[in-house]
């Protein structure tokens, strides 16, 4: 066998325009270094669990995104882990070793590329990261793999060579690398995960983003890489440009979002702060954000279950928050029509057995109330009612009580988030007895969402 040299490659004008697409939006994106640790946090695991998946699956070890997901969030093994899960946490740790190689840049040595291998097949494989001993053939394949004699010097080849490879085009040189590896096809098991890998590392080291190759892409990815066998780079360079150029976009749109955000948060803050140019529209402004950022984290945890669990379920609708005039409307009279923001069907193994609903209404003063009454005067607060998801069933808006339920009421006051909670004791009060409440200011919003969401699954089920 021979090592072939990238940079004798015959690349169509087409590819040549998708590499330079590629470096123009990579410099692009590099203007707006570095990215804050929002975005950095986003990045590191937005396409992960998409390319763990893929590229097990493409080797027949068929697991789901979410037996990944959840490999993400334990990153451990057990004497009851099974085999698919031992392959997710075997390759969750290789890529973590790669990301961590290219961030040093780390020169390729044949000793990575064993320790790679090494990764994958942990406690799987006895020769795990050892070249193979043995002659392999390769069904369907046109070219079949060099003896076993001859996988060291390959190897060794193939490393020096790569090292000498950074003025080619980084699309170009990660493609070289990761065909001439599955070419060579070193080890006894692994080889195509490994080869996917070495590519990764290659774009990494080099700037871009690791692409990896959807599972959807198999017969094509297998012709691509034949391809390159016979020395047309075209197929294989031209399919990385495409899933590239997809991650940098979904990069600009976690970065354009992130950062609108940011200045639009900031601007109002500011604002707000400055009460002598302030005005009510510009504190509904505020307002309406801040509820919409609650409903939006609250469907955000409600689809993060819904991807984790084949026995829980919750099912959202949401609706615009009301306008400058209605909000006025419920500052002032209390109430008005139409005032829902989220609705959610709760389910259990496919059957319905509780329904919310987040409305606006205005605040009345309670004795739990840590502010004066001229303090809390029209403001409008985000309440919660609900009962059983049958046909026709009347929910009450005015008075919501449910044992098991504690969440009642939110507001905010002085940019503060405040809420209310049942105790569970009752009280007289004007109408016959009431609930009492507890006031609390809540720094994060997410423990008042799971404290919702055990109230509702874990004690009205029984979990």
């Amino acid at each position: 066998m021979e090592i072939l040299d990238p940079r004798a490659a015959n690349l169509a004008p087409e590819t040549l325009n998708l590499i330079e697409e590629v470096a123009q939006t990579v410099k692009e994106l590099d203007q707006n270094r570095p990215f804050g640790a929002e975005v950095d946090a986003r990045l590191g695991k937005e396409f992960l669990p998409d390319r763990i998946t893929a590229s097990l699956n493409i080797e027949g070890i068929s697991i789901s995104r979410r037996q990944t997901l959840l490999m993400m969030d334990a990153m451990t093994l057990t004497e009851n882990s099974s085999k698919a899960e031992a392959e997710i946490f075997n390759a969750l740790k290789a890529d973590e070793l790669v990301f961590d190689l290219a961030k040093d840049k780390h020169p390729l040595t044949a000793n990575i590329v064993r320790e790679i291998n090494q990764y994958l097949q942990n406690g799987i494989l006895d020769a795990a990261g050892t070249f193979r001993e043995k002659e392999v053939e390769i069904t369907g394949a046109a070219f079949q793999p060099p003896s076993p004699n001859e996988v060291p010097r390959l190897i060794g080849e193939m490393c020096s060579t790569y090292n000498q490879l950074e003025a080619v085009y980084p699309v170009l040189r990660a493609a070289w690398l990761h065909a001439t590896f599955t070419r060579i096809h070193p080890f006894e098991d692994g080889n195509g995960r490994t080869g996917r890998l070495l590519q990764d590392f290659s774009l990494l080291t080099d700037g871009l983003y690791p692409t990896g190759i959807p599972s959807s892409r198999r017969d094509d990815y297998y012709d691509a890489l034949e391809k390159a066998d016979e020395g047309d780079w075209n197929p294989l360079c031209q399919m990385i440009c495409e899933f590239e150029l997809k991650i940098l976009s979904r990069v600009k749109s976690i970065l354009d979002e992130v950062q609108s955000r940011g200045d639009f948060i900031s601007s109002l803050a500011r604002r707000a702060t400055d009460k002598k140019t302030g005005g009510l529209h510009k504190q509904y402004i505020v307002w309406k954000q801040r509820m919409q950022n609650f409903a939006d984290q609250v469907v955000a945890t409600s689809e993060e279950l819904n991807s984790s669990s084949d026995v829980l379920h919750i099912r959202s609708e949401k609706f615009e928050v009301v306008d400058f005039k209605k909000w006025r409307e419920i500052s002032e009279t209390g109430k008005s029509s139409n005032t829902w923001l989220l609705k959610q069907t709760w389910f259990s193994e496919g059957e319905a057995f509780f329904r919310t609903i987040f409305f606006f209404r205005r605040h009345n003063f309670r004795p739990e109330d840590v502010h004066s009454r001229d303090d809390l005067y029209g403001t409008v607060s985000l309440q919660l009612t609900g009962g059983k998801p049958d046909f026709g069933t009347r929910y009450d808006f005015d008075r919501f009580s449910d044992d098991e339920i504690r969440f009642r009421e939110m507001i905010f006051v002085d940019d503060a988030l405040h809420a209310y909670t049942s105790t569970g004791e009752k009280r007289a009060g004007r109408f016959g007895d009431e609930e009492i409440w507890e006031c609390n200011q809540v720094a994060d919003k997410s423990k008042l969402i799971q404290g919702i969401f055990e109230d509702i699954f874990v004690k009205k089920l029984g979990l």
